[in-house]
């Protein structure tokens, strides 16, 4: 009981001064003090302890590390990151610098995706993935074509057309037909609504440093909105259609069935028929078929049912 009456006794001659004047208390009085005080004086005199105007961003000092497309440039993509900085903004010092221009470029729709924004005392640093147009589509009557990128995004045409020729924009790619085309709701940079129309904008993605000395200039998808994919689903033509050679590729890259070669694999079947046989236009027959699902061009020809199917016929 007398522990506990002088543990009493003293913790009543702990005074509020007593707790004022203890070092710890004082200590961070201090503390805070020198931080508010310090935090002030930077706010004031910021601009005489650093020389702001080294850390200002500027065209010069904006590094575009990767080549842009046709329809853009260095100076374009370097002013559109100014654009959304204002006067203070634009500076190395500036804490959302990184982020803010992250946000910038996932906005813009030619860009597919960033590969690294970096910011250094007096520079900032940009890598992007731009998209590119692999391929038209058609959607019938005398609406023009749509240019689709590798992921079947809808491209912006005037980008397309401003960065060539007008008589030249359908001479300069692939082709490709599907019936019928899912048209509801299309809007520039967005996925096209048609899995049809994204595994042909693969297809031509693969094709693109090949289709021309190949001779191929259409992907055509075989079914209609809907139904099923078909193992046989696409079909390669040259400019002439069904008049010249026509090459059965099977199913996009990343659906193939068991089995079925890879796009490399049907690509270099496609030029071992090439390289022995001659351009695709000049078919010794009409509905001459290469079928390259496996890996070798198979020669076939189509044959029409009492049903009226098309099926496929191969040369023994």
């Amino acid at each position: 009981m007398r522990d506990e009456g002088d543990l009493l006794d003293r913790l009543s001659e702990i005074s509020i001064r007593g707790i004022l004047l203890h070092p710890v208390f004082l200590f961070l009085i201090a503390t805070t003090v020198v931080v508010t005080t310090a935090i002030a004086t930077w706010g004031q005199f910021r601009d005489d302890i650093v020389q702001v105007e080294d850390f200002r961003l500027e065209p010069r000092n904006i590094v575009v590390s990767s080549p842009p497309p046709a329809w853009t440039s260095d100076d374009e993509i370097k002013q559109l990151v100014l654009s959304r900085l204002d006067d203070t903004g634009a500076s190395t010092l500036n804490a959302d610098l990184v982020p803010g221009t992250a946000g910038l470029f996932q906005s813009v729709g030619w860009v597919e995706s960033i590969r690294r924004i970096e910011k250094t005392r007096d520079q900032l640093e940009i890598d992007l993935v731009y998209r590119n147009p692999v391929g038209l589509v058609k959607i019938g009557g005398q609406r023009p074509w749509l240019p689709v990128d590798r992921e079947g995004v809808i491209f912006d045409g005037n980008l397309v057309r401003a960065s060539q020729p007008e008589s030249s924009v359908v001479e300069n790619f692939l082709l490709i037909y599907v019936f019928q085309p899912e048209v509801a709701g299309l809007s520039t940079w967005q996925q096209w609504p048609d899995s049809r129309i994204q595994g042909a904008a693969r297809i031509s993605e693969w094709l693109v440093p090949h289709w021309q000395r190949l001779g191929i200039k259409q992907i055509v998808s075989l079914h209609a909105p809907g139904e099923p994919a078909m193992n046989g689903d696409y079909e390669l033509r040259p400019r002439n259609g069904d008049e010249g050679t026509v090459i059965v590729w099977g199913n996009a890259p990343g659906m193939e069935a068991t089995g079925e070669a890879t796009p490399a694999q049907k690509i270099a079947a496609i030029n071992e028929y090439v390289t022995s046989n001659g351009p695709l236009e000049n078919a010794p027959q009409r509905g001459l078929v290469v079928d390259v699902r496996s890996g070798s061009p198979v020669l076939a020809v189509k044959i029409r049912t009492a049903g009226q199917q098309e099926i496929l016929r191969t040369f023994k």
